[in-house]
């Protein structure tokens, strides 16, 4: 293993390290004692100040922190390139303001218009002009079909409408004398209901995405039409104009001011985003070499801010990923199409997981990191390595900590002294992709191939005193630099943020052919030569073992960094490599259209937005069940396979599928017909369908006012409407979204109030508003709006509820004393205290209906979560084991995609059980920190997989077997554990039963199991590989992939101990048993079966 200690004896080859049940990173020989899975280890040697906690603050220092958390986010927006959205977004607002304020135009939106400064704030033209377009298009479907629907409500109601006798006064119709037709008003009723339950459910199917607003516009588009067509005492068939035509005037300006004013393609935006995932990268590498250098006991040693960069890069893949989505759909003016820079951001994803592999060997190392709870007697440390001649290590006892941490030294330093001409290369090259990049993307450049970024030669061409293209390039470049230095203050990169930051970045980043020759060259000296200078420690000058030696484990702790560095260097030079093919074969810039089947262009076509097209279940991440972007289509290809014997041809099992216990296979066509039947209804009932059917309940309950002649007036007046409109987009299928979303919704109407006052009294005084103070006003309030409405990093719903409230106080207030419209509310402060009073209303009922059956909570969602996760995951280790097992090995890009959708969706569950400490619940306090430590259990599971499965790809045939033999993974009576385990989990999290006292787990036990990890090689099958341990085989590539393969499975195992007592410590145990004996690092709790 990684962590452990260990040693080969003399004459029998131990190809790994030896076992032990210790703790992973208790390197120093210890076992403190800790109370709980997920308790932060403490802080030793610091003392603590006994001053009373109010002496600690002061007003400047609480306004200081309050300034920096709300407006600290201003600061790094301030930039030509992060301005632009909002400039174009500025521009689309108060052009609609103007179209709103002129009579002539204003009349020409109708009753309505004001939703025109609604739908600029709530949809901006701030991404590309194919984003916008798609999103409009979307908005217009949706709000046209909300139209019709109401057209078709309106053609049954006036089937029972009596015949219209006299004269009908608009007066009269508006204060609600025509509502008194009960038939009519309950067909319209009911089909209001069913309209906002279809788009309630679109919304929870879909999900956050293009299709958001839509579904938004939808649902006002119905309640409108639909409260209003309420009080006419006949078919008042147009009512839709009055939302159809102010939200085809706004889509009209977007897409007018997406395409002329600073356009943006999606092609440029994936460019700068794919920059901003591999910038970090670099960055990373480059505080390597210091880092490596330091004892991992030192005070100074602190990994944080390399797994910082790697997280932020990481972080950067999901807006990737979004443009990604419409890469294939758009108009570009380019050297590259979109299926070029889909290839590339392949890669980036791959760059950014290897770099994983070396933040997780700081995982490993790191000694101050949560350990398992311990009991007061402290239990036996790790053995110590096996001799192979003298008697073995003293360094397992707990007295001589301090010489271990003295001993680690030797091993560590030379880590960081061989490895880091490798890591610098690796960062430049990094550095030199991101400047070709961000070249190619430079709107200036006409002709690219010949500047000196695209030379394959290794002398720049811009040097040449003779050249004439040297101003022009230098002019280039220039501007190039200083879109750079916009795009590290818009990342908050500005300035050196590490303090051993070296002089490379002055340095002129080299060409892509340099960069990837210089970088081919090291990484063959440190392949033939650096990597072995690890072993010095360990082999004498004479190529012999020595007999005095540091301890195994930080040998093998090397061999994990060797190996995600080497692979991090072969995936560097492979995509350097491509970038040199794209800059070969796409020498001229052209149009580029869509490249996209025609079954994808529609708009409406409503599919869940995924990255892989297996998952076409279409419930999305709303869905605990499902992971989004599993592709289904390689686990049936996978079965398929297996039935053809390809994957695994030493199985002797059957394809493994599941069954339905209730019946047998259909054996005919009425049993398939009824199965068909029963899956389409059990389909119906599922969580987004009863959801919608909830909010229809609800939708009828809260307009019900409009709809009855005692109350449809005051509903009409009072603007019933926005409580209703509210209620819908408050509802979530779970009680803490719903309950965030009432908290927060309150506070940004709140906000957004006192902004439209302001507007709106600073332009108007006192009096009746000017168009000309109004337009003036917005021209400087509007970039504000927009900064906050783009960029702010809180909530989503803050920033649409504050803009959206902001532009109803002035756009009605406006309206109201312009063109007054029976019903009006009135102006300035009756605006703002109306929409108040609706907002809270409004999601007053939500939050309480939110309790009502069907009721979901957050804490079960994430428990659902959790072990459809562990499924998933499950499903993967038996993959990368089928993949090792086979005679040849082939990569498998969808199994990587599946591992990166259950990273996602592992981050989604963490961030949205957030939620759930706002559902009100009288059980008691939820435990968040028992399920946040099973979710970073599970994401490292799924890391682990992930460097399991490189590592199985690397290793040639024999020594895979000798792998899986030596960690039993083909051994059914293991993996059958294993597997149980998972299981077990699994099913305990979904149903929250207790788990059984005694389990498989530990699992660490069979893994060491009458000593088979130690003496597999010295059975009769040695795989044709060498007995005995020599120097040559220390140094060999295949034994440190061999070793590092063994370690992952140790440190998988070890998480899924983890895991096991983690979810016992969620859920209970039970099935106990008196005078069982426990195994002595393990003991038993009040609160569980614990390690010591």
């Amino acid at each position: 293993m990684i962590d452990g200690e260990a040693s080969p004896r003399q004459h029998v080859t131990h190809f790994a390290p030896t076992v032990s049940v210790a703790d992973e990173n208790n390197s120093q020989g210890t076992s403190p004692h800790v109370e709980g899975v997920h308790d932060a280890a403490k802080d030793g040697g610091k003392t603590t100040s006994h001053k009373p906690f109010w002496s600690q603050f002061s007003v400047p220092t609480v306004v200081k922190q309050v300034a920096q958390a709300q407006f600290g986010w201003v600061a790094p927006k301030m930039n030509v390139r992060s301005m632009k959205p909002v400039v174009r977004s500025a521009v689309s607002g108060w052009i609609s303001l103007i179209l709103f304020i002129i009579p002539r135009t204003e009349l020409a939106l109708g009753n309505a218009s004001f939703l025109i400064l609604i739908a600029a704030v709530l949809s901006p033209p701030n991404e590309p002009f194919i984003a916008v377009l798609r999103r409009e298009l979307n908005i217009l479907a949706a709000v046209c079909l909300a139209w019709a629907w109401t057209c078709i409500a309106l053609a049954f109601a006036s089937l029972s409408r009596p015949p219209v006798t006299g004269t009908v006064s608009l007066t009269g119709i508006f204060a609600g004398r025509y509502a008194n037709q009960f038939t009519p008003n309950a067909i319209l009723l009911t089909f209001m209901a069913i309209g906002g339950a279809f788009f309630v459910y679109l919304r929870a199917r879909l999900g956050p995405g293009p299709y958001v607003f839509a579904t938004v516009f939808g649902c006002i588009c119905i309640d409108i039409c639909f409260t209003t067509a309420a009080l006419f005492p006949y078919s008042y068939y147009q009512i839709g104009q009055t939302v159809v035509i102010p939200l085809a005037a706004h889509s009209a300006i977007s897409l007018l001011c997406s395409a002329l004013i600073f356009p943006e393609t999606v092609n440029a935006q994936f460019t700068k985003r794919l920059v901003n995932v591999l910038t970090p990268l670099s960055k990373a590498l480059k505080t390597q070499p210091e880092l490596l250098k330091l004892d991992p006991f030192d005070k100074e040693f602190d990994a944080k801010a390399f797994q910082n960069l790697v997280n932020q890069a990481e972080a950067g893949l999901i807006p990737l990923r979004a443009s990604s989505d419409l890469l294939k759909q758009d108009f570009s003016y380019g050297r590259f199409s979109g299926k070029d820079l889909k290839t590339i951001r392949d890669f980036a994803r791959k760059l950014t997981v290897r770099c994983d592999g070396l933040a997780f060997y700081y995982r490993i190392l790191d000694p101050t990191r949560t350990r398992f709870p311990t009991s007061q007697t402290p239990a036996p440390t790790r053995p110590g390595s096996p001799a192979l001649s003298r008697q073995p290590s003293l360094l397992a006892s707990p007295e001589l900590s301090r010489r271990t941490s003295a001993m680690a030294s030797p091993a560590v330093g030379i880590l960081g002294e061989i490895s880091s001409d490798l890591i610098l290369s690796c960062a430049q090259a990094i550095d030199s992709a991101v400047n070709w990049l961000e070249l190619t993307n430079h709107e200036r450049f006409k002709n690219l191939r010949d500047f000196k970024w695209f030379s394959r030669s290794k002398k720049p061409v811009s040097t040449h005193p003779k050249s004439k293209t040297t101003a022009k390039d230098e002019k280039q470049a220039n501007g190039a630099r200083a879109d750079k230095e916009n795009d590290d203050v818009e990342t908050g990169n500005s300035g050196s943020s590490l303090e051993n930051q070296s002089d490379e970045d002055d340095k002129e980043p080299l060409s892509l052919s340099e960069a990837k020759e210089k970088l081919r060259e090291v990484l063959e000296r440190f392949k033939n030569e650096d990597r072995l200078k690890q072993l010095r420690p360990y082999v004498s000058d004479n190529n012999e073992m020595l007999e005095d030696y540091p301890p195994h484990r930080y040998l093998f702790q090397s061999f994990t960094y060797h190996f995600h560095l080497l692979e991090l260097s072969d995936g560097l030079i492979l995509f350097l490599s491509e970038l040199e093919d794209l800059a070969e074969s796409r020498k001229t810039a052209r149009l580029w259209g869509p490249s996209v089947p025609w079954r994808k262009v529609f708009p409406l076509a409503f599919t869940a937005s995924t990255e892989s097209e297996g998952n076409t279940s279409g419930e999305g991440d709303d869905d605990p069940s499902i992971v989004e972007g599993l592709d289904l289509n390689r686990q049936e290809s996978e079965q398929e396979q297996e039935e053809e014997g390809l994957l695994s041809p030493y199985s002797q099992l059957n394809p493994a599928r599941s069954r339905d216990p209730d019946a047998y296979p259909p054996s005919n066509t009425i049993e398939l017909l009824g199965s068909w039947i029963f899956k389409t209804v059990i389909g119906v009932t599922r969580g987004n369908v009863l959801f919608a059917i909830k909010i229809g309940v609800l939708t009828a309950l809260m307009a019900l006012p409009n709809f009855l002649a005692s109350s449809a007036g005051w509903a009409y007046e009072r603007k019933w409407v926005w409580s209703v409109i509210m209620c819908q987009l408050t509802s979530a299928r779970f009680k803490g979204d719903t309950a965030v979303n009432f908290t927060f919704r309150i506070i940004a109407t709140f906000c957004g109030g006192i902004a439209g006052l302001v507007v709106w009294y600073i332009s108007a005084g006192d009096g009746l508003g000017n168009p000309y103070g109004l337009a003036a006003t917005c021209l400087i309030f509007f970039p504000i709006l927009f900064t906050f409405r783009i960029y702010y990093p809180g909530p989503p719903i803050t920033t649409l509820i504050t803009s959206v409230t902001a532009a109803l106080v002035f756009g009605y207030s406006y309206k109201d004393t312009h063109d007054p419209t029976p019903g009006s509310p009135g102006f300035g402060w009756d605006v703002a205290w109306r929409r108040f009073v609706g907002v809270v209303m409004g999601v007053t009922a939500a939050f309480l209906f939110s309790f009502l059956p069907p009721s979901v909570t957050v804490r079960r969602y994430q428990r659902v979560g959790q072990s459809t996760v562990m499924i998933e995951l499950g499903t993967i280790a038996c993959s990368v084991i089928s993949i090792a097992s086979s005679q040849k090995k082939e990569r498998q890009p969808a199994l990587v995609k599946d591992l990166i959708s259950i990273r996602s969706k592992i981050r989604k569950l963490k961030a949205q059980s957030a939620n759930a400490s706002y559902e009100f619940s009288l059980r008691g306090k939820w435990p968040a920190s028992r399920y946040t430590a099973i979710s970073n259990m599970q994401l490292e599971i799924a890391y682990l997989l992930s460097h399991l499965y490189t590592v199985v790809i690397r290793m040639d045939n024999v020594w895979v077997q000798a792998f899986l033999s030596r960690t039993r993974l083909l051994d059914p009576d293991f993996l059958g554990s294993l597997l149980s385990t998972i299981t077990m989990c699994a099913s305990s999290l979904k149903t929250g039963a207790p788990l059984p006292q005694i389990t498989a787990a530990p699992l660490t036990d069979a893994l060491n199991k009458n000593n088979k990890m130690i003496d597999v090689i010295a059975q009769e099958i040695d795989f044709g590989l060498p007995r005995v341990l020599t120097p040559d085989v220390l140094g060999n590539e295949q034994y440190m992939c061999f070793c590092v393969g063994v370690s992952s499975v140790y440190s998988l195992v070890r998480r899924l101990d983890r895991l096991m007592f983690a979810v016992k410590e969620l859920v209970g145990e039970n099935f106990h048993v008196d005078g069982v004996e426990i195994p002595l690092p393990y003991a038993h709790t009040p609160g569980g079966s614990k390690i010591r």
